[in-house]
C-alpha cells in the first residue's frame, strides 16, 4: 500500500505485523515494524520524516537473504542474521551487530531458486550489469523478493563486495570491472547523441 501525506488510509492489508518504510531512500532509514495500531501510527509518522510517500506492506517471516548480481549473473546468496529483529541501519553499519553467512547454508535447489528469483527481478526492472536483490525465504521455502538495490552499498560491511569476494573477485577488481563497463556505454551514448544532431 502506497500512502502520501494526504491519504493515510491503508487499503488491502489485514492484521499485524506490518512493515512501514519510505518509498525511496536506503539503509533502512525510516523503516519500522508495527505490531499494533499505536505502533503503526508512530511508524507512519517516522517514515514521513524521510519521504513524502511511504509504503506499508505485510511482514513476511523467514530467513533474510541477499543475492548480488554481477555482470548480469547471480553471485552466491548470503544469509543475513542480525542480532535484533530486523536488518536496520545499526545492524548494517555497526561492527558485530550482524552475522553474514557467505554463502548461505542452504540446499542446492533452494540456492538455485534464490538465484533465479534475484535474476528475474534484476531483469524485469531493467537493471544493467550489477544490483543486489533482497529476499525473504519464507517458511514454505519460497523466495519473496523485498526489493532490488540498483546502487548497492560499497562499504567494508557491504554485501555485494562480500559475495564477489566469495567468487574470487577482490574489491578493487569489482570496482574496476564496473567502471570499465560503464565508460564504454557512456561513450556510445555520447556518440549516438552527436550523430542525431549531426555533429
Amino acid at each position: 500500500c502506497l500512502l502520501d501525506r494526504g491519504h493515510k488510509k491503508i487499503k488491502g492489508l489485514k492484521g499485524f505485523p506490518l512493515v512501514v518504510k519510505p518509498a525511496t531512500g536506503g539503509s533502512s532509514l525510516g523503516l519500522s515494524i508495527a505490531d499494533n495500531p499505536a505502533q503503526l501510527k508512530s511508524a507512519i509518522n517516522s517514515a514521513f520524516q524521510y519521504d513524502k510517500k511511504i509504503i506499508v506492506e505485510e511482514y513476511v517471516a523467514g530467513r533474510e537473504i541477499t543475492v548480488g548480481i554481477f555482470e548480469d549473473r547471480p553471485l552466491e546468496p548470503i544469509e543475513i542474521k542480525p542480532k535484533q529483529r530486523f536488518f536496520d541501519y545499526r545492524a548494517k553499519y555497526a561492527s558485530g551487530q550482524t552475522e553474514y553467512i557467505v554463502p548461505a547454508r542452504l540446499p542446492f535447489k533452494t540456492m538455485a531458486l534464490l538465484k533465479q528469483a534475484a535474476l528475474k527481478a534484476h531483469a524485469v526492472l531493467g537493471c544493467s550489469f550489477f544490483s543486489r536483490v533482497d529476499i525473504i525465504l519464507a517458511a514454505d521455502n519460497n523466495p519473496v523478493v523485498l526489493e532490488v538495490n540498483t546502487i548497492p552499498g560499497f562499504t567494508a560491511t557491504s554485501l555485494l563486495p562480500k559475495a564477489a569476494l566469495e567468487r574470487g573477485i577482490p574489491f578493487t577488481e569489482l570496482v574496476s570491472r564496473i567502471c570499465r563497463q560503464a565508460f564504454p556505454a557512456k561513450e556510445q551514448t555520447e556518440r549516438t547523441s552527436a550523430e542525431r544532431v549531426g555533429v
